[in-house]
């Protein structure tokens, strides 16, 4: 729910990742070389601020109105456009007849 550009990253204690890219940091400018501490270690020029804030609001949306919810109208939208692509003479679908256990994508 955020916007492009936008991603994390979820590893387990005591993992080591080697840096891709080496550049400034602007959590400690002075220093000439990038810093080896996590998280600051994976991170590269200005954080993604827009994005940032973007992710915290698609989160806020999703939580305000439920994950079941907008599932139940996803799949009721995939339902409509299902029988009505039906409806069209030559038209294929390679669907699965029942939709109650699928994403809503056709």
């Amino acid at each position: 729910m955020g916007s492009m550009g936008i991603g994390g990253l979820c590893i387990r204690k005591h993992v080591e990742i080697a840096q891709m890219r080496a550049g400034g940091t602007g959590v400690r400018s002075v220093d000439p070389y990038h810093l080896e501490e996590y998280p600051w270690r994976l991170e590269f020029g200005t954080p993604n601020m827009v994005g940032v804030a973007a992710l915290w609001a698609g989160q806020d949306w999703l939580d305000e109105k439920g994950v079941e919810k907008i599932y139940a109208h996803e799949m009721k939208l995939c339902a409509q456009l299902v029988e009505g692509l039906r409806r069209i003479d030559g038209v294929r679908l390679y669907c699965c007849d029942r939709l109650d256990n699928h994403l809503s994508t056709v």
